[in-house]
């Protein structure tokens, strides 16, 4: 899960700087990458010596060349490869070096001298490797609490815009307004008229009543 999280980052066979000895002579890095595998599996953390002269590493084929730790010729990565050549100037000094992952088909480009850290003088520290994937859950556990509160927030956010607010409405009953007799009505039995404007709701038994007994009257 380390070289996961940590090579969907990076990409490709960067290291990164986990914990430098306090003497300085040492490095510990974490292999992002499967450009050393089988020989460093990705998420391995490696120990560098950085003692080592450039004048001492083997340059061989696998398995026989040592495996270097170098800055990467742009940019702040760092590169652990498998040293394949090295070359000399008249002097014997060396100059650059020709690379090549385990895993990886080609050579990489040379390098100047000047790129490189030091030896891998280890290619797995458990210990370390664990740390290291503690780190990356905590973060994992951390980044997926953070988005989960806001992702919470904007659906409740949205869902409560989208809520039509009908609590608060009064439903109110118009009572129905008085309606004007037609004229033809006015010529028929008014006690006619009375019990049609009952039938239809237009007035109450008692207004009923009352006008009925208006009319006898």
């Amino acid at each position: 899960m380390c070289a996961t999280f940590l090579g969907s980052i990076v990409g490709a066979a960067v290291l990164y700087i986990i914990i430098p000895k306090p003497d300085g002579k040492f490095r510990i890095l974490v292999m992002a990458a499967k450009s050393m595998e089988p020989t460093i599996m990705t998420g391995n953390c490696i120990l560098v010596d950085t003692t080592v002269n450039v004048e001492e590493i083997v340059a061989a084929p696998y398995p026989t060349g040592d495996i270097i730790a170098f800055h990467q010729s742009y940019g702040d990565a760092i590169i652990a490869h498998r040293a394949v050549e090295k070359q000399v100037d008249a002097q014997g000094n060396v100059f650059s070096f020709t690379t090549k992952g385990d895993h990886n088909v080609g050579a990489d480009q040379p390098i100047p001298a000047s790129s490189y850290i030091g030896k891998v003088v280890n290619t797995n520290l458990p210990f370390y490797q664990m740390l290291t994937s503690l780190i990356s859950l905590i973060a994992i556990a951390i980044a997926t609490g953070i988005l989960t509160v806001v992702l919470y927030i904007m659906y409740h956010k949205e869902a409560k815009q989208k809520i039509p607010v009908t609590s608060a409405r009064v439903y109110r009953e118009e009572a129905p307004k008085d309606r004007t007799v037609p004229q033809e009505e006015m010529t028929e039995d008014p006690i006619k008229i009375l019990r049609m404007r009952l039938a239809k709701g237009e007035i109450s038994k008692e207004e009923y009543e009352e006008l009925k007994k208006r009319m006898k009257d």
